[in-house]
């Protein structure tokens, strides 16, 4: 299904709440996004994103790395300096498109801010969805 900007940040609220495993390969994380996303250690995530170029706030990364240090095992984080997709993936469905995990890209602020016009392919396709898992599992075991 096509995710139209309007919609964009609602399919991901969505996506997160109904699965149990999730994989993040979104570049760019900002103040904010750390709070969409479930940390308990019923629920695992994965999270590479791309340090290097400046889009990611330290904070985010900061406050991720705290929670593994206290001990939550269910969360892993990874750096790749190439990354620039933004691709969330679980059990049964995947989102694919242009938006960062960042106030810009979802509007975290609910209009307080401009941000820009994303978009996006949401999907429940059992190809898809193995296909998206497979990239996201070759990029988390490179040394990208």
């Amino acid at each position: 299904m096509f995710v139209a900007p309007a919609d964009y940040k609602d399919q991901l609220k969505s996506l997160i709440a109904e699965e149990q495993n999730l994989d993040f390969a979104v570049a760019f994380w900002g103040d904010g996004a750390e709070n969409l996303i479930p940390l308990n250690s019923a629920s695992p995530v994965r999270i590479i994103c791309n340090l290097r170029t400046g889009g990611t706030n330290p904070a985010v990364v900061r406050y991720f790395l705290s929670k593994i240090k206290d001990g939550n095992s269910s969360l892993q984080i990874k750096h790749s300096s190439h990354l620039h997709a933004k691709v969330i993936v679980g059990q049964n469905q995947a989102l694919i498109g242009s938006a960062n995990m960042s106030t810009n890209g979802l509007g975290l602020e609910d209009g307080a801010l401009a941000h820009w016009m994303e978009a996006g392919i949401h999907t429940r396709d059992s190809q898809e969805v193995a296909s998206a898992r497979e990239w996201f599992i070759s990029l988390w075991e490179s040394d990208a």
